[in-house]
Order: structure tokens, then C-alpha cells, then sequence
């Protein structure tokens, strides 16, 4: 994990050459890509000085969807990252 954390704040580093945003916000679907990307930027929140968020969106799409999100919302819990929550409902805007 070490290795992405570095490539990561590199990354980070790289796009925001002035300054880290304070604050940035990752999409969240709970693959193991954005869980990854999560932790990594996790970890890099107290090295760089920015307050993370996560967003799951759960478009309601499958069946177990609400089912997932809260599992993630339980991880993110335990990680002590902040976390929501969005259900989608057809013809309704978020």
C-alpha cells in the first residue's frame, strides 16, 4: 500500500502544484479500485493537510445496492472516514 500512497501524493502533488485542495471528495462504488483509492488518499490526508470525503451513490439499481452501501458505510466508519450516502430514485434530481 506504501507504494500507492507515494504514486498517489505524487499524483496529488503533480495536479495541484500550487497548493492541496483543503478538502476532496472521492466517488466511492466499494470496488476494490475506489476502496483502494480511498485508503491510499486516506493515509495521504494527514501527511498533505486535507480533509477527505467519500460518496456512495447508490442508484438503486440491484437489489442488494442498499445492502452494499451500508457496508461500505460500516468500513468507512471503522476507518474513521467520513462518509455518505446518496440514493438515487428514478425522475428524482439529487
Amino acid at each position: 500500500m506504501s507504494d500507492l500512497v507515494a504514486h498517489l501524493g505524487a499524483q496529488f502533488k503533480k495536479h495541484f502544484p500550487e497548493k492541496i485542495p483543503d478538502k476532496i471528495l472521492i466517488a466511492l462504488s466499494g470496488g476494490i479500485d475506489s476502496m483502494a483509492l480511498v485508503y491510499a488518499a486516506h493515509s495521504l490526508s494527514k501527511q498533505l493537510n486535507f480533509k477527505l470525503h467519500a460518496l456512495t451513490i447508490n442508484h438503486n439499481l440491484r437489489g442488494d445496492s442498499t445492502d452494499e452501501a451500508a457496508e461500505i458505510n460500516i468500513l468507512m466508519q471503522q476507518a474513521k472516514i467520513k462518509h455518505e450516502i446518496i440514493s438515487w430514485e428514478e425522475g428524482k434530481n439529487i
